[in-house]
């Protein structure tokens, strides 16, 4: 990314190759802090509401996400 200061907001999936969705989000809060985190999962018991918020995620969407909640989700945590 270019110009990470000109983000609002990162979705990111809990399960990637070579990273999962709560080390990227460590990363982004050491170099962003304070930037809202949405974490997507498939997995229902993956991750607490309490252990993402460690993570500095503001929210996690169970996948499939209906795009109303998605949307709504988006919309309740841009600055």
């Amino acid at each position: 990314m270019r110009a990470p200061a000109s983000l609002d907001l990162v979705i990111t999936d809990l399960a990637m190759p070579g990273m999962d969705g709560l080390t990227l989000a460590r990363e982004i809060q050491s170099r962003r802090p304070g930037l809202s985190i949405v974490l997507l999962t498939g997995f229902c018991d993956g991750v607490s509401g309490e252990e993402a918020k460690k993570h500095g995620i503001c929210d996690v969407v169970l996948k499939p996400p209906i795009a109303g909640e998605l949307i709504k989700t988006i919309t309740s945590h841009l600055k």
